[in-house]
């Protein structure tokens, strides 16, 4: 990480035209987490800040199915981690608000149920029902909601599925003027 702050700030020094205050304010103005990831994104790139060698996946709904439908496969085959990645994907890959969406949660969902995450379960069931998930399969993901919220408790399950967050330090860094 250090890598990354010290070729923003390297960088800085080529930039004269930049004010930092400014791009803190035109950040400020940024409603949510996507347009900010857009706006850093692409602000790296035209200033050739960083290669981080990352490309920048457009979403796509067919890709998304086609990725859950993969992982329907590896649920079935009881390859529940290959198919927690390949839902992820299709999460990633799915139209905000679609039901490809809601679905890809949903599915997820069901592998974490099976692999006694309950709380991880019953995240992903509540982001499904804000997204678009059909009425016609609400029963299987009610039902399912109400199995994990009266196991959640009795789990022994002592870790989570994904790493915790870092910590973050509370001091203020030389190296970023928005923190």
């Amino acid at each position: 990480m250090a890598d990354v702050y010290k070729s923003i700030v390297d960088s800085h020094h080529y930039m004269n035209s930049i004010v930092p205050e400014q791009i803190q304010q035109q950040f400020k103005t940024l409603a949510t987490n996507n347009d900010r990831i857009d706006f850093a994104y692409s602000f790296c790139k035209k200033h050739n800040i960083l290669d981080v060698g990352f490309s920048k996946k457009e979403k796509c709904n067919m890709k998304s199915l086609e990725l859950r439908n993969k992982g329907n496969a590896m649920f079935g085959a009881k390859n529940d981690l290959d198919a927690i990645k390949l839902y992820t994907e299709s999460i990633a890959y799915a139209e905000n608000g679609s039901s490809y969406l809601g679905l890809a949660y949903a599915n997820r969902s069901a592998v974490l149920f099976e692999n006694r995450y309950y709380e991880e379960c019953l995240k992903d069931i509540s982001r499904a029902l804000k997204n678009n998930y059909p009425q016609d399969l609400l029963k299987k993901i009610v039902g399912r909601q109400k199995r994990a919220e009266s196991l959640r408790g009795a789990s022994k399950r002592s870790i989570s599925y994904c790493d915790p967050p870092p910590d973050i330090p509370q001091q203020k860094s030389p190296y970023c003027i928005c923190i």
